[in-house]
């Protein structure tokens, strides 16, 4: 390239114009104005596009998520079904048994008083520190401390 041709590039690319020439010199028959608005214009609703492109693109990021979570929420129960079968298979293949999981907490609430109780229950209610009315407890869901729940619960007449 000339060195004409490159203070030619020097001279296009220099922001030092006039305003309201939109880029050109005087001497090439300027007077760019309109040029400029319909430039504005252009800007602005590029701008607009872009955001509302954008927008819908975050919009639809968040259906997404939310669908895949009600996805996730709607296979757990399949899911557990599917592990415990799979256990039961492979407990079979290598001659053992499977015991299906169980809760290992409860919660009891004492909500009588022991008036009328037999010495039974209220041994009962001792030893899950049961010992005012309004209090609850946790505890481990072992066969014997069921029982001892469901035999205070039926003494005092609130069996279904």
């Amino acid at each position: 390239m000339t060195l004409e041709g490159l203070m030619l590039m020097e001279i296009k690319s220099d922001s030092s114009f006039p305003a309201g020439q939109g880029g050109r010199r005087r001497e090439e028959g300027g007077g760019g104005s309109c040029c400029i608005g319909a430039l504005k214009k252009k800007r602005r609703n590029c701008a607009e596009l872009t955001t509302r492109r954008l927008r819908k693109k975050f919009a639809q990021k968040m259906l997404r998520k939310a669908r895949r979570k009600l996805t996730y929420e709607k296979a757990k129960p399949c899911q557990m079904y599917r592990t415990e079968i799979r256990m039961a298979r492979m407990a079979r293949r290598a001659a053992n048994f499977s015991v299906p999981a169980e809760p290992t907490l409860a919660s009891v609430i004492r909500i009588r008083g022991i008036d009328g109780a037999s010495p039974r229950v209220r041994k009962g209610l001792q030893l899950v520190h049961l010992r005012r009315i309004f209090t609850g407890t946790f505890v481990q869901a072992r066969p014997c401390e069921l029982q001892d729940a469901q035999r205070g619960i039926s003494k005092r007449d609130f069996a279904d």
